[in-house]
């Protein structure tokens, strides 16, 4: 009989989230996990350590998780379903404030990408439905709300992102991205003629463009290997990029550049103002030992550079703007990255590792 279990190093479900000093990792079966730079010793002489925090731990059951952080970025909130109990639980943490823990009947399963509002998480599940659970618990939630397109069958997934406090943008399974205005009784609706139709199936994430004192953008990706530019508010046209692959990570902001990787290998730099792709860098074949390249998550900037984790435990730097490589480091051990390397202070990144440890990378001085 087995009295208890707990997963040795993290399985990452998805790509981590910022807020302040603390990064946010969910691992497979909902545990989060938490690492604080200003609780954590950067010496080089103790690259290699252990630490951090799980702020909850994950389901002794199949479960689906996820990561989402309020528009302001003041809150992260953590979701995990549990199909087999039918049910999920949300819970939210802020600087400084007491966590919240909210948990709900769900009949159905999450499949896509959720948002978070300033006071409930959106959910695009698996019967084609859009769910609403607010973060303080709440007897009667909101009625589901539809998303899919009846032809995208049951395995299609949704991608949402929360424009505006009133506005969202929801993709229906197949080619559609449609505005959803939230009136003045807190319901979301299809706004009438608000939407547009690509060429080819919606297959990524759709992410926002924040520019100064200009009209945001949204960038999205379809199963062609386009990349393409909205404009936020009216869904008019701005441009498309055609990349040679598939998009297997991405689209994802950057500063003010958009990155995606191809096929695991190719790491692609856009600009959003330019119609020609900036530069790309391909990783190399396997090695004579056919140790795996292949690219882990989501590359992050680090300073003025773009840091590539790969999964034999290297990691490549690049210039931003030539996409040229700068420096490269190794794990001294034998685990391997669990996640993408994110920024951690100046000239260092902080990567967890398989075996439940995680690694400093220095990248020197720019």
């Amino acid at each position: 009989k087995v009295v208890w279990q707990r997963q040795l190093g993290l399985a990452v479900a998805q790509e981590p989230i910022a807020v302040g000093d603390r990064w946010y990792w969910i691992d497979k079966v909902g545990g989060v996990w938490v690492a604080d730079r200003r609780q954590i010793e950067l010496d080089k002489a103790k690259a290699w350590q252990a630490g951090g925090d799980w702020l909850a731990n994950g389901s002794d059951q199949r479960a689906v998780p996820g990561l989402a952080v309020t528009a302001d970025g003041s809150r992260v909130v953590a979701y995990v379903c549990t199909p087999r109990s039918e049910k999920i639980v949300c819970r939210t943490w802020t600087d400084g404030q007491k966590p919240t823990e909210a948990e709900y009947p769900l009949d159905t399963v999450p499949a896509g990408t959720a948002v978070a509002t300033s006071d409930s998480l959106l959910v695009p599940c698996r019967d084609g439905t859009i769910r609403e659970f607010p973060f303080q618990f709440a007897r009667k939630l909101p009625e589901p709300l539809t998303w899919r397109e009846a032809r995208a069958g049951s395995r299609a997934v949704g991608h949402l992102v929360l424009v505006t406090p009133t506005q969202l943008l929801v993709t229906d399974g197949l080619n559609r991205l449609q505005r959803w205005d939230r009136t003045e009784g807190k319901v979301w609706r299809k706004t009438t003629g608000a939407f547009v139709e690509l060429t080819a199936r919606i297959t990524t994430p759709v992410v926002l463009i924040q520019r100064d004192g200009q009209e945001q953008w949204v960038c999205l990706g379809d199963d062609s290997g386009a990349v393409s530019l909205f404009d936020a508010d009216s869904l008019a046209y701005v441009r498309q990029w055609r990349l040679s692959g598939r998009i297997t990570e991405g689209p994802f902001i950057r500063g003010n550049r958009i990155g995606c990787v191809l096929d695991r290998r190719v790491l692609v730099w856009l600009d959003p103002e330019n119609d020609l792709p900036l530069w790309q860098y391909e990783l190399p074949d396997a090695d004579a030992g056919g140790i795996d390249t292949t690219i882990v998550g989501q590359p992050r900037l680090v300073g003025n550079r773009v840091l590539i984790t790969r999964l034999d435990g290297r990691f490549v730097w690049l210039n931003a703007e030539t996409g040229s490589p700068l420096g490269e480091y190794r794990l001294p051990c034998q685990a391997i990255p669990a996640a993408a390397a994110v920024p951690f202070g100046p000239n260092r990144a902080f990567v967890p590792l398989s075996d439940g440890t995680f690694h400093i990378v220095p990248l020197g001085a720019e």
